[in-house]
Order: C-alpha cells, then structure tokens, then sequence
C-alpha cells in the first residue's frame, strides 16, 4: 500500500513537472506578448496625438493666412505640404474598416480644403469636429489598453 502511494506521489510529482516545463513558457511568452502589443498600442496613441496635434495647428495657421489674403507663395507653401504629409499620416495610422476613424479623415480632409480657402468660420468648425472624432478614437483605443 504504501509502496503504490510513493510510486502514485512520484508519478503526479513527474506529470506536474512536465507541465511545468511545456506550460510556464507558453504562459510567459502569452503575457509577454499581451504587455508587448500594449506599449506599442500606447505608442500609437502618442503618435496619432502629435501629429493630429499638428495638422491642427498648421490648418489654423493655414487658414488664418488665407482669411488676411496672403500670398501663399512665401509662407503657405511649406504649411501645405506639411499638412497634405500629416494628413496622409494620420490615415495610414487608421483603420479604413472602422467608422469613427472614417469620419475622422473625412473631417481632416475638409478642414484641409477650409484651411486652403481660408474659410474662418469653416475652418473653426471643422477643427472642433477634428478635435472631436480624435478624442473618440483616442479614448476608444486608450481603454483597450488599460484593459490588458
């Protein structure tokens, strides 16, 4: 009885053990995975951050240019550039599958062609909706992060 108890403890002690060693590594690499997509998640939000912080500033700058009629020969040129590349940006950084990010670049985009015209009213309108769709998609994204 005694002998099939010692022989019962060291077979359980040997299958424990041997799952340790298949399941500690499958479990370590899952959390490292799981901490690993959250930094890179939390990157993006600070990336997207930045730069819709940017193409607001230039789209105002942009427009209060154009509402004065100013050339934009001298100073707008550059603005225009650098807001079409943050532009582009920002929608590569998006999902094309989700609705809010959707409506984010379809208010970017018209606050880009306002800020070209130099529509004041429109354009602070529209950077109110920008500002708006990016909280959103901010908040949204930045929950799923605290989550994991």
């Amino acid at each position: 009885m005694i002998e099939s108890t010692n022989t019962i403890i060291t077979i359980s002690s040997m299958i424990i053990a041997i799952l340790a060693v298949i399941i500690g590594p499958w479990l370590s690499a899952r959390a490292q995975r799981k901490a690993m997509l959250g930094q890179m998640r939390q990157q993006w939000i600070n990336d997207l951050r930045k730069l819709i912080a940017k193409l607001l500033s230039e789209s105002d700058f942009l427009c209060v240019l154009k509402s004065d009629n100013r050339q934009l020969e001298n100073d707008g040129v550059p603005i225009v550039r650098s807001m079409t590349l943050i532009e582009d940006q920002i929608s590569l950084m998006l999902n094309h599958n989700e609705p809010d990010h959707c409506a984010l670049m379809v208010a970017m985009h018209t606050l880009a062609i306002a800020a070209l015209k130099g529509d004041g009213k429109k354009c602070e309108k529209l950077n109110s909706e920008v500002m708006k769709q990016s909280v959103n998609i901010l908040k949204t994204e930045w929950e799923v992060v605290k989550k994991r």
